[in-house]
């Protein structure tokens, strides 16, 4: 189509004045198409430069970044204040586990291996397991969350350890390393993808118990099929649901978080707090308070009021994860997370990724439409014409078709810089043949050239996912933010060219119509316009807050949420799951 429009515009100029001015016509011509070989030239000089990303480099950026992560999250749960809770673990029962044999890798190895052990020994437990292969299971709260981040933080290898959450795998339609691989290039980055084939990565596969009961026989399978000869794994789970599985990983150890003893409990109230009020009940609510999830919440919601009250209640748990939230926030912004937990639970995931919540407006592109009258009004203002304006609104109902899905956030640079060079020539020539059509001259269709090419290049240079290390969510919404400006910029810069080139004096009209496409575009397709409108009419409709990053940034800081790479997740599956079922029964009621 491009080469139709540059041949058709080139025979209509030549012609045009007669065939005996066609040789000067050829040499301005000429000069254009050399500077397009040149183009070429640096596209191929470049596709030589280009090449796969270090390994090593990215393997230590990942491991760097894991590590900022995991050492945040522990500050922000406050794991070292005052201490970090004694969490222990015995050996499983043999029915859990495979055969020794398999976990040393040596068929005439009977011997069982000493398991027990405590936070401060994961990486020396871990080390004797010769498969590298371990399973960690507890009930809810026991700290399996607690033992995976001192695993991440705590034992070092030439692999990189990564925390996946089960529950957004599909044993029965993904294969395990390509999921992985989608989930490294989703998280930190495209670079990451290859680290999964190259074995430099250790998966820490956290909550097999989320994954659907009737999958998690087909899951073990999965997770056995995709470990190839000395491929380690971490895997946590609960322990009925992983019992109930019917298999077990293969070579894998078993062990058992153990239960918070009463003296446990005691000692780290009696220090984490600055009066004895909990000395009177301590004793009395020792077995509920027995886990690392139940304590940290009764310090949390007890840590002004009297803990006494606790022996009242029917339900010591539920009241406990009820009273959190509330205890932190007031009404207003506890309803907040209710609508972000029955989002979530809707949409059978842990994972709070921002450019996702534009899904919580009931229909987005109608919004993108309504939103779209500021433009037209401007447009119908400045041009004087409503006709004008018509035509605006034609290009903006074209430009939002399609906005219904949700959009990544894209990077400010090219995956292969080989696409640079090529999109300019073909802007360029689609540029030159419009302006040989419409009889602009030479010199006017040079710039009009110029004009094509402009947004072509923003376009090579504003799209594509995010492919270095980026662990922050709003570092990801900052990147995207830079992509958006060059992407309005691909429509706002070629009107600098055309104004006064255009016959008629359109310069005017080309811009109006270029910015305003530009902003409905960018809050159509665009993950951070969207997430703006989207923003804008959720604070309206009072769902969420206005300054929705400050309110993540504020939740992940007070601990109900974590943050898990570009994503937060609610600090515990119980505490989503359970303001998900209030926020229903409150909208219902």
């Amino acid at each position: 189509m491009v080469a139709l429009v540059a041949a058709t515009g080139l025979f209509l100029f030549l012609r045009g004045d007669g065939w005996e001015l066609a040789d000067q016509k050829s040499s301005v011509l000429g000069m254009l198409f050399g500077a397009a070989g040149l183009l070429l030239a640096l596209s191929q000089w470049w596709q030589g430069r280009s090449g796969t990303p270090d390994a090593d480099r990215v393997a230590a950026d990942l491991r760097a970044a894991v590590r900022a992560q995991w050492q945040r999250e522990e500050r922000v749960r406050g794991v070292h204040d005052p201490y970090p809770l004694p969490v222990r673990w015995t050996g499983a029962p043999a029915a859990l586990a495979d055969h020794w044999p398999a976990v040393h890798r040596d068929p005439d190895r009977e011997d069982p291996l000493d398991l027990d052990g405590t936070l401060d020994r994961v990486a020396e437990v871990y080390a004797a397991v010769p498969s590298g292969r371990l399973v960690v299971l507890g009930r809810p709260g026991s700290g399996k969350t607690v033992f995976t981040t001192r695993f991440v933080l705590g034992v070092e290898t030439d692999r990189v350890p990564v925390v996946f959450t089960l529950a957004s795998w599909n044993p029965a339609g993904q294969d395990l390393r390509e999921w992985m691989a989608d989930r490294l290039e989703r998280s930190y980055g495209r670079d990451t993808r290859a680290l999964v084939e190259a074995g430099r990565i250790l998966p820490v596969l956290d909550g097999f118990d989320e994954i659907a009961p009737q999958l998690r026989a087909e899951a073990v399978r999965g997770i056995n099929a995709a470990l190839g000869e000395g491929d380690p794994v971490v895997l946590t789970s609960r322990v009925d649901e992983y019992a109930a599985a019917g298999d077990v990983v293969t070579g894998a150890a078993v062990v058992e978080l153990a239960d918070l003893s009463s003296v446990d409990v005691a000692k780290y109230l009696r220090l984490a707090t600055r009066n004895d009020k909990w000395a009177p009940v301590v004793d009395r609510l020792a077995p509920v308070l027995d886990t690392p999830l139940m304590l940290t919440l009764a310090r949390t919601v007890y840590e002004t009021a009297d803990p006494a009250e606790l022996l009242e209640v029917d339900d010591p748990e539920g009241h406990l994860v009820d009273r959190f939230v509330p205890a932190l926030y007031d009404e207003a912004h506890a309803r907040y997370f209710g609508e972000l937990a029955r989002f979530l639970v809707g949409r059978g995931t842990h994972d709070l990724a921002w450019w996702e919540l534009p899904d919580l407006v009931p229909n987005y592109p109608r919004l993108v439409l309504v939103a779209a009258g500021i433009p037209l009004i401007a447009a119908a203002a400045l041009l004087g014409s409503p006709a004008a304006a018509l035509a605006v609104a034609v290009l903006v109902v074209a430009v939002s078709v399609g906005s219904t899905a949700s959009r990544p956030p894209v990077r400010l640079r090219p995956d292969r810089w080989t696409g640079v060079p090529r999109a300019a020539l073909v802007g360029a020539l689609c540029g030159l043949g419009a302006g040989l059509l419409l009889g602009l001259g030479p010199l006017r269709a040079a710039v009009a050239a110029l004009a094509f090419a402009a947004p072509a290049l923003a376009t090579a240079v504003g799209e594509g996912a995010v492919r270095h290390v980026v662990s922050d969510p709003d570092r990801l919404l900052r990147v995207d933010r830079a992509a958006a400006a060059v992407n309005l910029a691909k429509w706002a810069l070629p009107v600098a060219l055309v104004v006064g080139v255009v016959p008629g004096g359109l310069g005017r009209e080309v811009l109006v119509v270029g910015l305003c496409v530009g902003a409905v575009q960018t809050a159509a397709y665009q993950a951070w316009g969207r997430l703006g409108l989207a923003r804008a009419y959720l604070a309206a409709t009072g769902r969420l807050p206005w300054r929705l990053m400050a309110f993540l940034r504020d939740a992940h800081r007070r601990g109900v949420l974590r943050q898990a790479g570009p994503v937060h997740q609610f600090r515990h599956a119980r505490l989503r799951d359970r303001l998900a079922e209030d926020h229903g029964q409150t909208a219902q009621s």
